[in-house]
C-alpha cells in the first residue's frame, strides 16, 4: 500500500501504483512495508521532493527475514521525555543507555515508540533522540507525542522559558501563549527529522498503526489523518492480525469502532503508568515511561511482546532492578517466605485470622492478578481468587473476618469470603474500565467505601446494594495512593484542591479545606480527633531548600490546628503519627518525624540506594514509598533499598535492620507476634519477634 496521509492505494504485481498528489496539503507519500521486506531507503518522501513530475517516485524494498518471521519479539517504549538541560528530563546519553538495556534484556526484533520522545520537541531535543536511536541493533519506529509539538505549538517558547513563566506567575502570558492557537500542525519538526506523524507497516502476520491521537493537528489534517486511518485498517485482508498504536489513552467510542474493525490490540502511554486490560475481543495496554518512574509509582520500563502468528503474550519488564532476590535466611526471625503469583507494588500484607491476605498484581497477557491468602502457620498458599485486573492496593476485612473487600485498577469492587476467596458480590464504579483506582477500599460497619480522585462509592457491605455515590472529577487524574479514613459519622478523604469530609449515611459534603496538595501525597491520618496530611507541596521529588507542608486538622470541622512548610523535601510518599510524633517518608529515602504539637523535626533517618526507579520522573539515589508502621514504641520502615529497619520512635536509632534482597515499595504488616512484609518482585516474608 502507498498513502499521501489521506488516500491509499495498493502496487500491481510489478510494483506500479498511481496516487493523486496535492502539494497545497500532501506533505509525504508512504509505503506500507510488507513483511518479509525493509524499505533500503527510506519508507516515506517529501511531497517537496517530486516536483520534477509523475512517474519518477521509487520505494526500494529488499529481502528482509526477520520480519518474516512467524515468531518475533517487539518492545514498546514510551515517554522518554529527552531534554538537553536537565530538569525532570531524561539525558540523551541516559536513554541511549536505557535503549542499549532493552537490546541486553529481550532481544527485541523491532521496538515501537508511542510518542513523547522529548520534553518540548525542539530540533535538538528530536536530533537527540534519533542519535541515542542508533544503538539498537534492530528497527524502530517512532511516532510523535504532544510534547514534541510543543516548541511549535507556543510559537518557539522553550521549556526552559515557560518553566520560569509559571515560576513567577505570569499566567496572563502563559493563557496568551497557549489560547487562541492557529489552525495548523504542530508535527513539522517531528516530520523533518523522523517522516510523516502516522504510518503503518507489516511485520510477519501482523499489520501495525501508528496513529498518533492527540490534538496537534489541524483540522484539515486531523480529517485527512483518520480518513487514512480507518482506509487503511480497511484495506487488510481477512484473517491479518492488527495492533494500533496511539499515545494518549483511547476512547470507549475509539475502542468499539477499532475492535469492530477487527483489531486485536491496542498500545499507548501518555500517563506515565501501567494498565493491560480487555476491550471485548482486544487487549489495551498502556507501558510505564521508560527512562524514569511512573506517575503511579509503577517502575521505569517497557512492555515486551512475544508474537507467534496472530497470537501474543505481553508482559511488563522492569529496568530498574538493581540487585534481585536470593533464596536465603533473610535473618533473626524468620518463619517462612512464600513466594507469591504476581508482583506486590504498594498493597501492604493484611492479616486475616490465621491467614495474611496479599494483593498482587500481573501486568501482562495473558495473567492473573488477584488477591492470595497464605496461611500463617506454613507459609503455603490456600487460595488465590483471580481478579478481571490488578488490585493495586491492600483489601479491607470486616469486623468478623469473614468478609474481604479488593478493588481493581479499572473500578471493579469485589467482596469476597475470606475463607474460600469466592466471590459474594460485585459491581462497578461509575466509568469503569477507564478508572485508574489505587486508594485502598474501606469497611465501616455494613458499608463499603471505594473510589478514587474521580469519585467514592459506596454499598451495602451484605448485598451489594449501592447507597451513594459522591463524585469529584471526571477522571482519576492523575494516579493516586490516597485512601479515605473514618472519623465517627464522616468520611475524610484527598480530592484536588484539599481535603474534605462528606457523611458516612449519605454522601454529602460536611466540610472541605483547601489545600496546595498533590495527587502522589499518602493517604490523611487519624490521631484522635485530628487529621493529618501533607500541606502545600513545592513539586519537586528531591530535598529541596523550599520545605513543602504538613498540616494538622480538626476531624469534625477540617480547621486548621496548624498548617507549616517543614517537610524537607517535595512532598510526603508515606505517613503515619502517634499521639506524640509525625512520621514521614520522603521520595529522595528519609524519614522524619516532627513533634505532633510544635512541628520540630526531632530526628531523621536516611534509608540505602534504591533498587527500584518507582519515584515520579526520578531514577537512581535513594527512595520510599512505604507508610511508616508505629508499633510498641518503634517505627518499621521498608524500604526500596530491600531493608526493612526498626528505629526507636523516640529517638530514631536503629535497633534491627533486615536486609532481604529486593526492594520493598509495601508497607509492612504488623502482628502480635512479629511481622509480615512483601518485596515487589513478590515474595512475602513473616518474621516472629526480633
Amino acid at each position: 500500500m502507498v498513502s499521501n496521509g489521506e488516500s491509499i492505494t495498493s502496487t500491481s504485481e510489478d510494483g506500479s501504483f498511481s496516487l493523486e498528489i496535492n502539494p497545497e496539503v500532501d506533505r509525504h507519500v508512504f509505503v506500507t512495508v510488507p513483511g518479509g521486506f525493509r524499505a533500503d531507503t527510506g519508507f516515506s518522501k517529501e511531497v517537496v521532493d517530486l516536483a520534477s513530475g509523475p512517474g519518477l517516485l521509487e520505494f526500494e524494498l529488499e529481502p528482509f527475514a526477520p520480519s518474516g518471521s512467524r515468531h518475533f519479539t517487539f518492545a514498546h517504549i514510551t515517554d522518554t521525555h529527552v531534554g538537553l538541560k536537565g530538569g525532570t528530563t531524561t539525558p540523551p546519553d541516559r536513554l541511549q543507555n536505557d535503549l542499549a538495556a532493552v537490546m541486553d534484556d529481550s532481544s527485541p526484533d523491532l521496538v515501537v515508540a508511542s510518542g513523547d520522545l522529548t520534553q518540548w520537541g525542539n530540533p535538538d531535543q528530536l536530533r537527540a533522540v534519533a542519535t541515542a536511536a542508533e544503538i539498537l541493533s534492530c528497527p524502530w519506529f517512532p511516532m510523535f507525542g504532544g510534547h514534541d509539538g510543543n516548541y511549535e505549538r507556543l510559537s518557539g517558547t522553550t521549556a526552559e522559558e515557560m518553566a520560569e513563566m509559571k515560576r513567577t506567575g505570569a499566567w496572563e502570558k502563559i493563557r496568551a501563549l497557549t489560547s487562541d492557537l492557529p489552525d495548523e500542525s504542530f508535527t513539522h519538526n517531528f516530520e523533518q527529522l523522523f517522516g510523516p506523524p502516522y504510518y503503518s507497516f507489516d511485520w510477519s502476520e501482523w499489520h501495525f498503526v501508528l496513529f498518533p491521537n492527540e490534538a496537534f493537528f489541524s483540522s484539515t489534517d486531523e480529517k485527512r489523518k483518520g480518513q487514512w486511518l480507518w482506509s487503511d485498517i480497511g484495506h487488510q485482508p481477512d484473517g491479518r492480525a492488527v495492533a494500533v498504536v496511539v499515545h494518549i489513552p483511547p476512547s470507549s467510542e475509539f475502542l468499539d469502532r477499532l475492535e469492530q474493525a477487527g483489531v486485536k490490540l491496542v498500545l499507548h502511554g501518555h500517563w506515565h503508568s501501567s494498565k493491560v486490560m480487555p476491550w471485548g475481543a482486544m487487549t489495551v495496554a498502556a507501558a510505564p515511561p521508560l527512562c524514569f518512574g511512573g506517575l503511579d509509582t509503577s517502575p521505569r520500563g517497557y512492555h515486551r511482546i512475544d508474537f507467534e502468528g496472530s497470537t501474543f503474550q505481553l508482559e511488563r519488564r522492569v529496568l530498574s532492578f538493581r540487585g534481585i532476590h536470593i533464596n536465603r535466611d533473610a535473618g533473626p526471625g524468620l518463619r517462612w517466605e512464600c513466594k507469591l503469583p504476581g508482583h506486590t507494588h504498594r498493597a501492604a500484607p493484611v492479616r486475616c485470622g490465621k491467614s495474611i491476605l496479599a494483593s498482587i498484581q500481573n501486568p501482562r497477557f495473558p495473567g492473573a492478578s488477584g488477591v492470595a491468602c497464605v496461611d500463617d502457620v506454613t507459609g503455603s498458599m490456600t487460595w488465590l481468587l483471580e481478579t478481571e485486573n490488578v488490585i493495586s492496593n491492600r483489601v479491607a476485612i470486616d469486623q468478623t473476618g469473614t468478609r474481604g473487600v479488593a478493588v481493581s485498577l479499572t473500578g471493579s469492587v469485589i467482596v469476597f469470603k475470606t475463607a474460600s476467596g469466592s466471590v459474594i458480590w460485585t459491581a462497578k464504579l461509575p466509568n469503569h474500565p477507564f478508572r485508574w483506582l489505587h486508594p485502598p477500599p474501606l469497611i465501616v460497619g455494613d458499608q463499603v467505601i471505594a473510589g478514587g480522585r474521580a469519585g467514592y462509592g459506596c454499598w451495602d457491605l451484605q448485598g451489594g446494594t449501592e447507597i451513594w455515590y459522591h463524585k469529584l472529577g471526571e477522571e482519576d487524574k492523575w494516579p493516586s495512593f490516597s485512601g479515605p479514613v473514618a472519623w465517627e459519622e464522616l468520611l475524610i478523604l484527598a480530592m484536588g484542591d484539599g481535603l474534605e469530609a462528606i457523611d458516612l449515611r449519605t454522601g454529602e459534603r460536611i466540610w472541605h479545606r483547601p489545600i496546595n496538595i498533590s495527587q502522589r501525597f499518602s493517604s490523611p491520618v487519624l490521631v484522635g480527633d485530628r487529621v493529618v496530611h501533607g500541606g502545600d507541596w513545592n513539586k519537586l521529588s528531591s530535598r529541596s531548600e523550599e520545605p513543602a507542608g504538613l498540616v494538622v486538622l480538626d476531624a469534625a470541622t477540617g480547621e486548621e490546628i496548624w498548617n507549616r512548610n517543614i517537610l524537607e523535601a517535595g512532598y510526603a510518599t508515606g505517613l503515619t503519627a502517634n499521639k506524640e510524633l509525625i512520621f514521614a517518608s520522603t521520595p529522595h529515602g528519609e524519614v522524619q518525624a516532627y513533634d505532633i504539637e510544635s512541628s520540630e523535626l526531632c530526628w531523621r533517618y536516611a534509608t540505602g540506594d534504591s533498587r527500584l526507579d518507582v519515584i515520579p520522573y526520578m531514577r537512581d539515589g535513594s527512595c520510599l514509598l512505604a507508610d511508616p508502621v508505629v508499633k510498641n514504641g518503634e517505627v518499621m520502615i521498608s524500604g526500596c533499598d530491600g531493608v526493612v529497619v526498626v528505629l526507636d520512635a523516640k529517638t530514631g536509632s536503629v535497633r534491627q535492620s533486615i536486609e532481604l534482597g529486593s526492594g520493598i515499595t509495601s508497607p509492612v504488616c504488623p502482628l502480635d507476634d512479629g511481622f509480615c512484609v512483601a518485596t515487589f518482585d513478590g515474595h512475602l516474608f513473616r518474621f516472629g519477634q526480633i
